[in-house]
């Protein structure tokens, strides 16, 4: 793939029919023809023509001075051969050729063609008509970019014939060759007299209505659409490549001509990141550029968002911060993520259900969802082992009896025939080794007088412990005596100098020696963070949560159904069926704050 191929795929997602296309001229042929010579006259051509021509000057980017306009007795085969002649000469090939038709026309079935009718032609004279031939080979002639030819006249479906439609994305920047018919190879109505032909009724409601930037094809498609539906007619419009060269399948546009406060007002009305891209494009240094940049923003930074929650990764969550570092849902993605992590820390803890994955997670999780489910598990786990440790008294074997009773009796000899004399003749030093021993002890005693060994606050790493009824728990220190007393039903890890404790069905808090806190009188207490921490109680027959700090002070109210511990700066709260979050002034952050 080429850099200009790449560079085409960048911008077509930003701005797909303005960028990449040549900047020429839009010329028009126009031909209108009422007032036949020697054919029927018809009622509504030359009007629907310079309604047409109006059109295209006033409301998009055509000059007067590029239209051609042939009406009535000017719309002779010479007149129109020179038009085209002219534009031939005129037309660059950055620039596009619309040709509007509206007259009779006429199909011979010996030659299988159509033709369009000139002003002086006779009728049944076909040397006097214009054939789709000579109009396609002139068309053919013409190095326009573009090329779009709209026919109003009977049986003027005849020049699309052996054409296909291709489905493709159809592209301003490749050149085309488009035809729009009334009808296919039929006769088409002219319409009630002052009014417009029915095909051309619709035509110009389409063009007079547009607010944007209109592809042939889709032209194409609504006029097609409004004719076949009208009551009042039968034909069936057509729209098709010319069979002629240069067609790539692009499309010629119709851009409106500038007019910002109209433009402005497009662009809010569809409120699309793509409409005011569109619309920075055209007036980059306009009246209205700071906003559209700012609405554009905040447009891409919610779909951003919302594809970040449907995907619900922590890499789409670290795409959307790193695209946007200042947006309005950047805490709200920071808690997605902490909750993300966690979830994974904790799975990785339950596949490996040890006492070690247990205490990891706890440590990069101490006030996570699952940290009361954590230490459950620990306890779980430790009094799995006590039980494996516990093991029933056997027989020695009597190989090893055996073995100790020959020690023994060799010990007994040694004892029976020990040398005395030697033995008395080293009294002394036996003596003076001794008394050594016994100074030595008495120091360490008085050394120690007036001291009293102190447990390590807090016991690392915990060692949970039961007490003598084994519903109740404590802690151990390292040392293998009490810490905490066993007369807790839960004991929760210690954070913050603090550990909640349940105490006969109420919780409260204790310090690292064991000392009351907070009183005993929450329903729920959980370990602090933040230097806040959640607890809860009955408010009739519901559950109130809210938020304390270490003094037992109540810093949010208790009036949410449910709370979290504090995460950084937020927590989330339910409150009435809605979840959101909250920093620790009580104040809801995020975007899905209750109303």
């Amino acid at each position: 793939m080429s850099s200009t191929e790449k560079n085409r795929k960048i911008v077509r997602r930003e701005n797909p029919e303005r960028l990449h296309r040549p900047k020429g001229k839009n010329y028009l042929l126009a031909i209108g023809i009422n007032e036949y010579v020697h054919c029927p006259t018809l009622n509504n051509a030359v009007n629907d023509v310079k309604e047409f021509q109006a059109i295209m000057v006033d409301k998009y980017q055509f000059e007067s001075g590029n239209v051609v306009l042939l009406l009535n007795q000017d719309a002779t085969k010479a007149a129109i051969f020179k038009a085209f002649k002219s534009l031939k000469d005129k037309v660059k090939p950055q620039d596009s050729l619309v040709i509007y038709f509206s007259g009779h026309g006429e199909y011979l079935a010996d030659w299988d063609e159509g033709y369009w009718i000139p002003v002086e032609a006779k009728r049944g004279a076909e040397e006097d008509y214009i054939s789709n031939s000579d109009i396609l080979k002139r068309l053919n002639a013409i190095n326009s970019w573009h090329t779009f030819m709209i026919s109003d006249a009977c049986f003027s479906g005849g020049i699309l014939k052996g054409a296909t439609r291709k489905v493709a994305e159809y592209l301003e920047k490749d050149n085309s060759r488009w035809a729009l018919t009334s009808g296919k190879n039929e006769v088409v109505p002219d319409g009630i007299k002052g009014e417009h032909s029915p095909f051309a009724k619709h035509l110009l409601k389409v063009l007079n209505n547009n607010v944007e930037s209109l592809g042939v094809l889709e032209l194409g498609f609504k006029v097609a659409k409004l004719t076949i539906s009208d009551p009042d007619t039968t034909q069936t419009p057509v729209i098709e490549p010319l069979k002629i060269r240069n067609h790539e399948f692009g499309q010629f546009v119709f851009h409106l001509k500038k007019d910002e406060i109209r433009d402005w007002l497009t662009a809010k009305a569809k409120n699309t990141a793509e409409a005011f891209a569109n619309f920075l494009v055209m007036y980059p240094q306009g009246k209205y550029t700071a906003e559209a940049k700012k609405l554009k923003y905040d447009l891409e930074e919610q779909t951003a968002w919302n594809k970040a929650q449907s995907q619900n990764t922590i890499t789409i969550y670290f795409k959307y911060i790193d695209t946007f570092p200042n947006g309005k849902n950047l805490t709200h993605a920071l808690a997605k993520i902490s909750l993300l992590e966690e979830d994974q820390h904790w799975n990785d803890a339950v596949k490996k259900n040890t006492i070690t994955g247990f205490y990891k997670y706890l440590e990069q999780h101490p006030n996570g969802l699952h940290s009361q489910l954590a230490q459950e598990n620990i306890q779980k786990l430790r009094d799995d082992n006590i039980k494996k440790e516990i093991t029933v008294p056997h027989k020695e074997p009597l190989k090893e009896v055996e073995s100790l009773k020959s020690e023994r009796r060799e010990e007994e000899e040694k004892i029976s025939t020990f040398d005395w004399k030697k033995i008395t003749s080293r009294m002394p030093l036996l003596l003076l080794g001794g008394l050594a021993g016994i100074l030595l002890i008495l120091f360490l005693i008085f050394k120690g007088i007036g001291r009293t060994s102190e447990p390590e606050y807090p016991p690392k790493p915990f060692e949970y412990g039961k007490g003598k009824d084994s519903r109740l728990i404590g802690m151990k220190g390292n040392d293998g005596n009490w810490v905490i007393p066993p007369v807790y039903f839960t004991v929760k890890i210690f954070s913050q100098g603090l550990a909640s404790v349940d105490s006969n069905n109420s919780w409260g808090y204790i310090n690292e020696k064991g000392e009351k806190i907070i009183d005993y009188q929450y329903l729920k207490a959980e370990p602090f963070a933040g230097d806040l921490a959640v607890v809860c109680m009955l408010e009739g027959t519901k559950e109130k949560c809210g938020f304390i700090d270490k003094t037992g002070k109540v810093v949010i109210p208790l009036i949410y159904d449910g709370a979290s511990s504090f995460d950084g700066a937020i927590a989330w709260v339910k409150k009435d069926g809605e979840v959101y979050y909250i920093n620790k002034n009580g104040d809801c952050v995020g975007e899905d704050c209750p109303e």
